[in-house]
């Protein structure tokens, strides 16, 4: 298999996350500092991780064949991803305020 096939979808990754971060921009503008910051964070790790582990893992496993380092990659790159995630998450609960009511949850933005 070429080289290029074990991460031929980052450059279409690349693009659509770059246009799902600008779609979100107005979004994340209306967000506390300290709560946008945590989103942003949580994306950059997210994409680091889901972009830039994918490359590395795959060069390594072009170059070396998939044995156990190749698997402490992917360990690294889905922890990453995981990461993000949470960091993301958890920023955004920040913001969230639950009202309960009789029939119900209710959430608002704070």
């Amino acid at each position: 298999m070429p080289i290029y096939a074990h991460f031929l979808w980052v450059v279409p990754g690349l693009v659509l996350s770059t246009l799902i971060g600008l779609s979100l921009l107005k979004f994340i503008r209306r967000l506390p500092a300290k709560a946008a910051r945590g989103i942003i964070a949580g994306g950059v790790i997210f994409l680091a991780g889901a972009l830039g582990m994918e490359i590395l893992s795959g060069l390594w496993s072009f170059r070396y064949g998939e044995n156990a380092y190749y698997q402490l990659w992917v360990t690294l790159e889905e922890g990453m991803e995981m990461t993000g995630i949470s960091v993301a998450l958890v920023s955004l609960l920040s913001v969230v305020r639950f009202q309960p009511q009789q029939k119900g949850v209710n959430m608002v933005l704070q």
